[in-house]
């Protein structure tokens, strides 16, 4: 009996726990965190498309940005840079769990012909920009203000897009 009893205080108590993580959204950053940590071990390597036909593709379609601070931005004001895009979102775990390293990827070239593209997916854009800042990233954020080309298109979050330089 007392076993018994015991064993529904435990699972009570791990419920509770997972209720609160869940109807507090906290469950996406702990998910994220976890799947960081498996990043950081080294036995999953993320997949990333370094493709610059793809590159060529898009820069027959326009893709209109807009920057945390409001301004717009387009590709073409990226020409004679190596692009780094990844759209994601803050409800993203896989998402969560790459940005330190995409931070850290950043501030490694941030003097370099580079543009980091970190394009936020999220219904709420000052959502994703509460989140960075909360974080302490340093890269740019920008969410869409036009359609997205053919070559960006895909079903999945995160996707990490980078290009040697994007001239014409």
């Amino acid at each position: 009996m007392k076993i018994r009893k015991k064993k529904l205080i435990e699972w009570g108590i791990i419920i509770m726990v997972i209720s609160i993580l869940y109807f507090t959204g906290l469950h996406r950053e702990v998910i994220g965190n976890l799947q960081q940590g498996v990043l950081v071990t080294g036995l999953i390597q993320p997949d990333v498309i370094d493709n610059n036909d793809r590159g060529k593709e898009l820069l027959t379609g326009e893709l209109i940005l807009e920057a945390a601070d409001g301004k717009p931005v387009s590709l073409s004001d990226m020409q004679n840079k190596a692009l780094f895009i990844n759209f994601w979102a803050t409800w993203c775990p896989p998402c969560i769990a790459e940005m330190p390293g995409i931070n850290d990827l950043y501030n490694e070239t941030v003097d370099d012909d580079v543009a980091f593209l970190m394009i936020s997916t999220d219904k709420d854009f000052n959502k994703a920009k509460d989140f960075v800042s909360r974080k302490g990233f340093d890269f740019p954020i920008y969410r869409l203000r036009s359609s997205i080309p053919f070559a960006l298109q895909s079903r999945v979050l995160p996707l990490p897009i980078s290009w040697q330089k994007m001239v014409k």
